[in-house]
């Protein structure tokens, strides 16, 4: 038996519980954001480095392919930056600076858009680090 087998239910919930279960953890991980947010922070500037050097690999990487490269501080919350790829058909010249510029950002994600373009998101948390 698993130190937390504890936590796995062998019944199915009910559609009440689920959502009681699924609002206590909202409530919980909001009163955790909020607490964060309220916190003074200063820029991590070794975190900051790196989300540059990830942006300016990408523009290098996407210079003349016609795809949009914008990028965003401190959105949603203070400690969190994204840089974002849309292009009909992203294509990178070199693969390995691009896998290099990735495993700089906390997570990538790529998925279609509606419209058939393809959008290429790189999430950086720690831009901040608190001082309290």
């Amino acid at each position: 038996m698993d130190e937390y087998d504890y936590l796995f239910n062998n019944e199915f919930l009910t559609d009440e519980e689920a959502e009681a279960m699924l609002d206590s953890l909202l409530d919980s991980l909001t009163e955790m954001i909020q607490e964060s947010e309220s916190r003074t922070s200063l820029v991590a500037p070794a975190r900051l480095q790196q989300f540059a050097a990830a942006h300016n690999i990408l523009k290098h990487l996407t210079k003349g392919t016609g795809v949009k490269l914008t990028y965003e501080m401190h959105e949603p919350f203070a400690s969190v930056g994204s840089i974002t790829v849309i292009g009909k058909n992203p294509k990178f010249r070199r693969p390995d600076l691009f896998v290099k510029a990735a495993r700089l950002a906390s997570n990538v994600d790529i998925y279609p858009r509606t419209d058939g373009t393809i959008q290429i998101d790189f999430t950086f948390h720690g831009l901040t680090r608190a001082v309290e």
